[in-house]
This record gives structure tokens, C-alpha cells and sequence, in this order.
């Protein structure tokens, strides 16, 4: 029995990983052939053949209700979450495999860390401080009203509120100590990232704003879009404040709400107006620019000198 019972446990964790699985590359599948709601689907014999589960599938990833794609990445994510719970992968009494690794990447990454690594992703991960954030959103926010785009705005700030909100639950649930390697000192828990939820949440609703109101090209806002939230999630490895799974789960929340915040922006399409552009809107576009460099600039630099370098730890092997 001794034998027994932990291998059935180890066989039910890999298949509700599985599972899991199965169900996130079906409905990304999906998304990729037919695209939301299947709109662009071109009939295909086995699509022909299984109509029940083409109408399954098309309702799971479509836009137009909050019980479509909306409710099926609150499903993804929430059963995500839960496994990861009900395993104890992050509170067991004896580290598991994943725990192990987090451990591992960890340890490789402060060994690699030298001065100028630090001073410089001291910066970047500046650009998941919720007080950078919200500097960078209420300027964007200016910008999309004086457009006329108020329902951008509303989607912006109930996906940034959203995101904030559901750290905040999954840190007091999980409880998850900070990693010992850790360069600075953090008050909060470590499970999952702030940073790399918020930067993956507002970066990637910006890149949407940006291809949709045709700012820019839609290669080139994507790519610095990527590059943004991949620099914020690997300085929080590289300072130690993260284990990867607390990282990979930020970005995750993140994602989550950055879909249900575009999702918002489509429902209230009705906001949107088109304001004449005049010289006076022009000359306050330019200004509120302006306005918001200089403030991001003193608030990333407030933010780097009130971290504070902890102690060197000692870890047990």
C-alpha cells in the first residue's frame, strides 16, 4: 500500500497535467485553423463529418458572449491553478520535481549574476512596478480618450484592475516564500509574479491598441511588445526575486486578463467615437507624451533606489 498509493497519486498529477494540456492545445489549435469562433473556417470533411463538436469548439472561442472564449480561459487558468494546488507542488513537505528545478534554475541564474546585470535589469524589471504601470496607463488612457477610444480605456483598466486583483488572491493563497538567492528585498509573497502578470496584461493589451488603431505595423509592435514582457519576466529571474514557475504563472494570469480586457474593448464598441483632429487635440497628444517620459523617468528611478540588497543567504544543499 506504501508503494501503491504514491504512484496512483504521481498517475492522476500527470493526467490532470494531460488533460490540461489536451484541453489548452485543443482550443489554441482551433483559434489557429478557424480563428475566433470559427468565423474563417473553410469546410473540412472531418469538421463536416463531427458537427457537434465543430459547434462545441466555435462556441468555446468565440468573442461575442462572456460564456465563449472568455469563460474557457477563466476554465484554462482556473484549472491550471487548481492542479497546481492540489498537487503540493509548492507547498509539499518534501520538494518535488518541479520544486527541485525551480531551485536549480535559480541557483544557476545567481551564480551567473554579475554588477552590471543587476543595474541593468534593476531597470527593466522598473516596468512591472505597479507605479510604473500606472503612469504608463493613465497616459495611454489620456491618449485613447482624446481618440475618441473610451472603450479601450474601460478594457485597459478592468484588465490591469482584474490582473492586480487576482495576484493579490493567488499570492495569500499560495503563501509561496521568496526564493533565499534573492538580490533584493520583497515584502510580498512569490507565487505567482506581479511583474510579470501586469507587464504581460499591459504590454500585451498596448500591442492590440497599437495593430488595431493602425499606429504601427502590426511585426514590429508585436515583436517589441514580446521583448518588453520577456525583459520584465527574466530580470525578475535574473535578481533572483522568482522561481520560473512563479514567473511562467504571472505571465499567464497576465494573459488571461489581457484576453478578457480586449474582449471588454470589443462589447463596448459603442463608446467609440472619431473626434476631428484638430491642432489643439494634436498639440495635447504631444504634450501628454512629453509629460508622461518625464514622470516615468523619475518614477522608475524613485523605484530602483528604494530596493533594498538582502543579506547574503546561505542555502543548505
Amino acid at each position: 500500500m506504501s508503494v501503491v498509493l504514491p504512484l496512483l497519486l504521481r498517475l492522476g498529477e500527470w493526467a490532470a497535467w494531460a488533460g490540461w494540456l489536451a484541453a489548452l492545445f485543443a482550443v489554441a489549435g482551433w483559434m489557429v485553423l478557424f480563428g475566433s469562433g470559427g468565423q474563417s473556417a473553410k469546410p473540412r470533411p472531418w469538421v463536416l463529418d463531427h458537427p457537434r463538436v465543430a459547434r462545441f469548439m466555435t462556441y468555446r472561442t468565440s468573442w461575442h458572449c462572456v460564456t465563449g472564449l472568455p469563460l474557457t480561459m477563466l476554465l484554462l487558468v482556473s484549472g491550471y491553478f487548481l492542479i497546481v494546488y492540489t498537487t503540493g507542488i509548492l507547498a509539499a513537505p518534501t520538494p518535488g520535481e518541479v520544486v527541485r528545478f525551480d531551485r536549480h534554475v535559480a541557483a544557476a541564474l545567481a551564480a551567473s549574476r554579475t554588477p552590471w546585470l543587476v543595474d541593468v535589469f534593476g531597470v527593466v524589471t522598473a516596468f512591472g512596478n505597479w507605479a510604473v504601470v500606472f503612469t504608463l496607463a493613465a497616459a495611454v488612457s489620456i491618449l485613447l480618450w482624446l481618440r475618441g477610444r473610451s472603450n479601450c480605456v474601460a478594457g485597459l483598466w478592468i484588465a490591469i484592475a482584474g490582473n492586480q486583483v487576482t495576484v493579490t488572491l493567488l499570492k495569500a493563497l499560495f503563501r509561496r516564500a521568496r526564493p533565499e538567492l534573492a538580490f533584493f528585498t520583497e515584502a510580498s509573497y512569490s507565487f505567482p509574479s506581479g511583474h510579470s502578470a501586469i507587464s504581460a496584461a499591459f504590454f500585451g493589451l498596448l500591442v492590440h491598441v497599437v495593430i488595431r488603431e493602425r499606429i504601427f505595423p502590426s511585426g514590429p509592435s508585436v515583436l517589441t511588445g514580446g521583448v518588453a514582457i520577456v525583459l520584465v519576466c527574466f530580470s525578475r529571474l535574473i535578481l533572483g526575486e522568482h522561481y520560473l514557475t512563479d514567473v511562467l504563472s504571472g505571465a499567464l494570469v497576465g494573459s488571461f486578463w489581457a484576453v478578457i480586457g480586449i474582449w471588454c474593448m470589443d462589447r463596448l464598441a459603442t463608446l467609440r467615437t472619431d473626434p476631428p483632429a484638430t491642432l489643439l487635440r494634436q498639440a495635447v497628444q504631444v504634450a501628454v507624451v512629453v509629460v508622461a517620459v518625464v514622470a516615468l523617468w523619475f518614477v522608475a528611478a524613485n523605484y530602483r533606489q528604494t530596493l533594498v540588497v538582502q543579506p547574503p543567504a546561505v542555502v543548505s544543499p
